[in-house]
């Protein structure tokens, strides 16, 4: 998925790709590395370039075209890297986040184009497992704080809207970090909204 919000003309653009792969090797439409960071879907290509990364995301009526550089050592989720999802232990995820990226960007809306800088955030997840049974959704948020820090926080909701597994994680620029316990994390909408569209 890929979104840009234009602000001054009031459109957000988005699209997204999908696409299956055998698994096999890095040629075709659609592939994955299994030894780097390497994705490519259709005309989307996200890789490695030195330290960093690039990705090139040209889509329809916008485009974007991202240069990210790491400013800080990767946060391990979880328990070094090893991320609970779950009240089975094997309910769980690999899970490691890049904050604070220095980012550059090259983009076009509606054929006009522009640059930016800002700060980004990648995240790399992975598992062999499903969710358990009476996870029917998931609420996440990744920060990067003004002061160089980084809070992460996650939860997994039961139909009737009660959380069913809650983490995360908050680590200051400096480097000290703490993971958050299931009963440290909740959510608590302050207002809510009704699509005109579909009430």
């Amino acid at each position: 998925h890929a979104a840009l919000t234009d602000l001054g003309a009031r459109r957000h653009h988005h699209a997204q790709r999908i696409a299956r792969w055998s698994g096999d090797g890095t040629e075709g439409p659609a592939w994955a590395k299994t030894d780097d960071v390497g994705v490519r879907l259709g005309d989307w290509q996200l890789e490695r370039s030195g330290s960093g990364y690039r990705a090139r995301l040209p889509a329809g009526d916008f485009g974007l075209d991202l240069t990210l550089a790491p400013t800080q050592p990767r946060l391990l989720q979880g328990d070094a890297g090893f991320s609970r999802k779950g009240p089975d232990e094997r309910q769980a995820s690999h899970y490691v986040s890049e904050p604070q990226l220095a980012a550059s960007c090259r983009f076009s809306a509606d054929g006009r184009p522009a640059e930016a800088r800002g700060v980004a955030w990648m995240d790399h997840e992975w598992s062999d497992e499903i969710l358990h049974a009476e996870a029917v959704g998931w609420d996440w948020i990744g920060i990067n704080l003004f002061d160089g820090g980084a809070l992460t926080a996650f939860r997994l909701r039961r139909a009737d809207g009660t959380a069913l597994w809650a983490g995360g994680s908050w680590r200051a620029a400096h480097g000290t970090a703490a993971a958050f316990a299931p009963g440290d994390v909740v959510f608590t909408p302050g207002r809510r909204w009704t699509s005109p569209a579909t009430r």
